[in-house]
């Protein structure tokens, strides 16, 4: 089980209703984390995170970046990579769910894109905290349908925590503009981009197409092409399992296995 279930619980952490409960919000360090990604301070928040991302690429200084940062992600304000499936079990816990920008998208200076689908306290505390942001709010349904659609969009989904083990938001971003998914690809801070719970497995045997639309989905790098058999193989070791080459295969070869079950990916978050 990956840190946070083995602290808080017997199950998956996000999946464990506890978790969603509004009596966790009296404690004074998640309200002081829930303020500031609610205010305007978020995107100066982040800035600083790409910051200390940029000196965890300094040879001298990145053991020291690497260790501080992993602590404070594991602490304050990080995520965990799920499957759609774990995404609409999520929506299913929780409450007041609304969209606001893609932070990642704005401070790259991109249109918007109202692909952070925040729930919980979020909705109160950023109309209180920062009135002028964009925020549209809406139902579970409605939710549901947008992590589907998000999803062949091609989409990782991330399950955000304030303080873990507290529940409050689904980024859906990629690798060209996710902030953490880079920090945690380009510096190794792995606090930054938990890996997920499960890890994509190929049965060789339905393994037939031969275009390998797996390989063109996966965000980070871990599948690749036999040649000699024809047939796409996975890095267990590279597999953040969030799924989304399961929605493309057309012969149903690639399923979803817990990450404690395969040989290579056990305790590798």
């Amino acid at each position: 089980m990956c840190e946070f279930c083995t602290k808080h619980k017997r199950k998956r952490w996000y999946l464990d209703e506890e978790n969603y409960k509004e009596e966790l919000l009296k404690e004074r360090k998640r309200q002081n984390i829930l303020q500031k990604i609610a205010g305007p301070g978020l995107e100066f928040y982040m800035r600083d995170s790409m910051d200390a991302f940029e000196l965890a690429k300094n040879p001298l200084l990145k053991p020291i970046v690497k260790s501080a940062m992993n602590r404070l992600a594991a602490t304050n304000h990080s995520g965990q990579t799920v499957t759609l499936q774990d995404a609409i079990e999520i929506i299913k816990l929780a409450d007041n769910h609304v969209l606001l920008q893609c932070t990642c998208r704005k401070l790259n200076g991109l249109k918007e894109k109202m692909c952070c689908l925040n729930f919980g306290p979020m909705r109160d505390l950023v109309k209180s905290a920062n009135p002028t942001e964009k925020m549209e709010e809406i139902d579970t349904k409605e939710a549901i349908y947008l992590l589907k659609d998000w999803n062949k969009e091609g989409l990782v989904h991330e399950v955000l925590y304030a303080a873990a083990p507290f529940p409050i938001a689904l980024c859906n971003c990629d690798r060209k503009y996710c902030m953490p998914m880079k920090s945690r690809l380009s510096t190794g801070i792995k606090s930054s981009f938990l890996k997920g719970h499960e890890i994509a497995v190929i049965d060789p045997l339905k393994c037939k197409c031969g275009n390998f639309y797996c390989m063109t989905r996966c965000q980070f790098g871990a599948i690749y092409a036999d040649r000699f058999d024809n047939k796409a193989v996975i890095d267990v070791t590279k597999c953040f399992g969030c799924g989304l080459c399961l929605a493309v295969c057309p012969y149903n070869a690639i399923k979803m296995e817990d990450r404690e079950t395969v040989m290579g990916g056990r305790h590798k978050w």
